[in-house]
């Protein structure tokens, strides 16, 4: 599951999200999404930044600095 890249968000959508919400009938949403949240880096420990920055890198983002927060939320979206 990758929600990351957009063109697989819908794949993300059904193979997570509606996987949950499944597991809880009571509970019925009008809609539902999938969006960025904030990463904090200075938040983890030695070892899981240092397996945040190879997704970092694996995934092309390497000009993201990994001593601040990244809040990658697009409130736009949310709020729609």
């Amino acid at each position: 599951m990758d929600a990351s890249d957009p063109s697989r968000a819908a794949d993300a959508q059904i193979n997570y999200l509606d996987n949950v919400l499944s597991r809880y009938p009571s509970m019925a949403p009008i809609s539902t999404g999938l969006f960025a949240g904030v990463v904090d880096f200075n938040a983890y420990g030695f070892i899981i930044k240092k397996i945040m920055k190879s997704e970092v890198v694996k995934r092309g983002l390497a000009d993201s600095d990994m001593n601040t927060v990244n809040d990658l939320r697009d409130w736009n979206a949310i709020d729609a």
